[in-house]
């Protein structure tokens, strides 16, 4: 699911990372690509039976991942808002719009907080906790 979410992520041209949330406080946006980040934190798996007359198995994928830009500290919560927010909230529709085409994964959860000036970067951005059943 890790490769899933990157090779979305490289595809809408986001940068990507996978860490824990201490790890994620160390990133910086680059100056040269000021644009979005991707930032996966670890998972959560279940693995599991469709049915008790079915051997289809499957994996449930429990996690989350943010969206951020680079902001202004200063910035009212409009002008956050305005930007970072609402680029981030199109960026998660392209996300789920990749599963939507993917009928082996399914979003049984999908959670959406506003997130502001996070780490010493000063990001804002989107958290989205998920729930993702995988029948590949």
């Amino acid at each position: 699911m890790k490769d899933y979410f990157q090779n979305i992520a490289t595809q809408l041209g986001l940068d990507f990372s996978y860490a824990p949330n201490s790890y994620q406080n160390l990133n910086t946006f680059d100056t040269d690509n000021p644009l979005s980040k991707f930032m996966l934190f670890p998972m959560r798996i279940r693995r599991g039976v469709a049915s008790s007359s079915s051997y289809e198995s499957f994996k449930t994928y429990s996690s989350s991942f943010m969206v951020l830009e680079k902001d202004v500290f200063d910035n009212s919560y409009e002008e956050m808002f305005d930007t970072p927010i609402t680029n981030a909230y199109a960026i998660i529709s392209a996300v789920e719009a990749y599963f939507e085409c993917d009928n082996s994964k399914v979003i049984q959860n999908w959670d959406i907080e506003e997130v502001y000036n996070l780490f010493d970067m000063n990001a804002t951005g989107l958290l989205v906790t998920f729930t993702i059943q995988d029948y590949d």
